[in-house]
Formats: C-alpha cells, sequence, structure tokens
C-alpha cells in the first residue's frame, strides 16, 4: 500500500512541509515525523496528495488539532481529493487559511488538468489555456460549488 510522505524545510521563518501520496490508514508515520519538526508558522504544500479515506481523515483531522494547535497553518495547492473533504467536513481545514487550490479543468481537445486558485480571488479567476495543447480550458465543475467550504466558513463567521 502506498504511504503519505512528508517533505519538510524550514524557509524564512517557516516550516514548508510537502505532502504527497495518499492520506490514508498509513499516513499517521508521515504526520508524527512532520509534527515533530514544525515550528510556529507552517505552510502545508498538499498538491501531490493523491486520494483521502476515511481513515485518513480521521488521521488529518486529528494531526490538525493536535499537532498544530497554537501555530499559524496555511494550506496551498489543495487538490480534488481534498477540497471535496473540506466541503463535506469542516474539521479538515479547522485552524488553517487555506490559500490556494487546484481546480479541475478539461481543454477543447480533452486534456484533464488543474488549475491553481488563490482564494483570495473569491469566485473570480482568469480564463486559462491547457498546459499540453494551449487551448482554452474550462473548469470541470462550477467553481461556486467546488469552493463550496467556503460559504461554510462566512455563516459560521
Amino acid at each position: 500500500m502506498a504511504r503519505l510522505k512528508a517533505k519538510v524545510e524550514t524557509i524564512s521563518g517557516w516550516t514548508r512541509v510537502s505532502f504527497s501520496g495518499p492520506i490514508n490508514e498509513e499516513a499517521p508515520t508521515a504526520l508524527r515525523d512532520a509534527a515533530k519538526q514544525l515550528g510556529p508558522n507552517c505552510q502545508f504544500d498538499m498538491a501531490l496528495v493523491t486520494s483521502v479515506n476515511s481513515c485518513g481523515l480521521a488521521e488529518w483531522v486529528t494531526f490538525l488539532k493536535n499537532d498544530t494547535a497554537g501555530k499559524r497553518v496555511v494550506l496551498d495547492r489543495c487538490p480534488p481529493a481534498l477540497v471535496d473533504c473540506m466541503n463535506i467536513a469542516p474539521a479538515v481545514y479547522e485552524g488553517t487559511t487555506v490559500r490556494t487550490v487546484l481546480v479541475p479543468q478539461r481543454c477543447e481537445s480533452g486534456h484533464d488538468t488543474l488549475r491553481l486558485h488563490a482564494l483570495d480571488q473569491g469566485l473570480k479567476h482568469a480564463p486559462a489555456g491547457c498546459p499540453t495543447c494551449n487551448r482554452p480550458a474550462h473548469d470541470s465543475v462550477p467553481v461556486e460549488d467546488y469552493l463550496a467550504f467556503l460559504e461554510v466558513d462566512r455563516e459560521a463567521g
């Protein structure tokens, strides 16, 4: 079974953790190892997370609750597998700042790709071209549905 990996580095006073692989029942080892190295300011790059299952989701929520308490945590490049979880369970990102997500797109030639979307833009974004063929690409899902977790935050706040 594939395992979650966590590459930890310190850059300009921030602990940057690049997660890759599945967040599943094997995740606790990588999460514990990362937790030992966290500073007060943390950036989690989630772009290479491939999937999230229910066991992994529980481990992730426990990690955020127990190991990042009192720290500033920014989530960047959250992939569709994680965004789907955010839309179901706010605990997936509770206590963090979600800065950027990867939005699934498809171009006119049928290539699937991901578009980086900064959440400080709200639902607005510039048209994107396919990185494979440079033809116009369009969001595969309505962005307002994909980013529904933002509405939950506004309603709670």
